[in-house]
């Protein structure tokens, strides 16, 4: 853990975390390595059980003074029951919580998503008005209610992460479905040698699992009135599609991985976008190329027939 994250959790007592074999819980559980954690879920390696589609007891979360959780609603389980999703987003969460705050929880970090603001094709900071377009997004504004709808009775207090584009090694590659995500798919064309871009010139903030931690564990720990404050976690590259991909064909290249090619699609609009905090946040310098060879290198000795299933073997810092 670094001294900043240190210093952040000394007053957060025990903390429960719920999602730790995903990618951004596993950015979280990296990052408070050394501090006392209590995992929740359905894997064998958790510290505890929590199946998030049934009503959990406030047994469950004794002895947590602290929860983050980060095992929200994915496009694919949208995808696959979008009925199911939003009652567990809506309904499901606002259980969870009361059973965490009726168990003695008062801090909370609630990882959302950056398409509660809806378009994300302009200049966003916490006071855009949140416009959620589609299940998906109407899910992670859901879940932020449930969670910010019971804070002022407890005297609890709460942020809600709403992340871009994120990336990292932090995830179980076993239990992993999110490879269409653009930092995760690029890299994947690019071992098959060309890389197609149908919107070259469209911007994303890419931020990694470990600034994801650092910056919401920093804000939580600032906090002192009741309630949710929102956090657009920022990472220091703002890139277009067409220059994301240029750095994975790149990476490939040097890495003796093929001469990948990229293809940028005819749509050329290049829409306004600025995805920005109001809060200050730790200094990061961009973690991308580290993440875009550890990455590549694992996807290449997959394909090899090497046995790639490990990305759990992380440095301290990166995620």
């Amino acid at each position: 853990m670094s001294d900043a994250a240190q210093s952040a959790m000394s007053s957060f007592g025990t903390v429960g975390l719920i999602g730790a074999s995903g990618l951004i819980g596993g950015g979280f559980r990296l990052q408070l390595e050394g501090h006392p954690v209590i995992t929740f879920g359905r894997s064998r390696g958790e510290d505890r059980w929590l199946d998030l589609e049934s009503p959990p007891t406030t047994g469950e979360f004794a002895g947590i003074d602290t929860l983050i959780h980060a095992g929200g609603i994915r496009d694919e389980d949208v995808r696959h029951d979008a009925t199911m999703a939003m009652r567990r987003a809506d309904d499901g969460t606002r259980a969870l919580y009361r059973a965490a705050l009726d168990a003695g929880v008062r801090r909370f970090i609630h990882v959302s998503s950056a398409h509660v603001y809806g378009s994300l094709d302009r200049i966003i900071d916490e006071n855009t008005p949140p416009a959620p377009s589609g299940v998906y997004a109407t899910a992670h504004l859901a879940s932020e209610a449930a969670l910010a709808d019971q804070l002022a009775e407890y005297g609890a207090t709460a942020v809600a992460v709403r992340p871009n584009a994120v990336y990292g090694m932090t995830f179980d590659p076993s239990r992993f479905i999110r490879w269409s995500l653009v930092p995760f798919a690029f890299p994947r064309a690019a071992l098959a040698g060309e890389i197609q871009v149908n919107a070259p010139r469209v911007l994303r903030n890419f931020v990694s699992t470990g600034m994801i931690a650092r910056q919401s564990l920093a804000l939580l720990d600032r906090l002192g009135q009741p309630g949710l404050v929102p956090l657009n976690t920022i990472g220091p590259d703002d890139l277009s599609m067409i220059a994301f991909a240029e750095q994975c064909a790149m990476m490939a290249r040097s890495m003796g991985l093929g001469n990948v090619q990229v293809i940028a699609g005819d749509n050329t609009a290049c829409p306004p976008f600025a995805y920005r905090s109001l809060h200050a946040q730790p200094s990061d310098a961009t973690e991308l190329p580290e993440f875009l060879s550890q990455y590549l290198a694992w996807l290449a000795r997959s394909r090899d027939g090497v046995d790639g299933r490990s990305t759990t073997t992380h440095q301290r810092g990166f995620a």
